[in-house]
């Protein structure tokens, strides 16, 4: 099942970031509400700016890296991320204190071909 569709059975807002002006436009057409330009603005400002502050529930991240990174300090209190691959980078730095404070969890999910 595609992530647009599970995210379509939240009910809430489906927030996609990228840096490519191609997924700008197609993720509109896929259906995500708010689309972040990444080459402009940081990933936690984005969703906080859509959030009223607030942070996003659930954040599925396949980049890894840096974007991982960001996606931490994303997250709404008691929220979780889900992450299913590493294609940027397999090193990430997370601040522990951002999981602690907010009460989140992580899921790590590994596909091996």
């Amino acid at each position: 099942m595609p992530l647009i569709e599970i995210a379509g059975t939240s009910g809430r807002d489906r927030i996609r970031g990228t840096r490519s002006r191609g997924d700008l436009r197609a993720a509109k057409a896929l259906g995500f509400n708010e689309v972040i330009d990444t080459s402009v603005e940081k990933l936690t400002d984005g969703v906080r700016r859509i959030t009223d502050g607030y942070g996003a529930d659930i954040i599925i991240d396949g980049i890894g890296g840096d974007v991982l990174s960001e996606a931490v300090k994303a997250l709404a209190p008691g929220g979780s991320l889900i992450t299913l691959g590493y294609s940027a980078s397999r090193k990430a730095t997370i601040d522990v204190t951002s999981l602690i404070v907010s009460h989140s969890e992580t899921w790590l999910q590994y596909f091996y071909a």
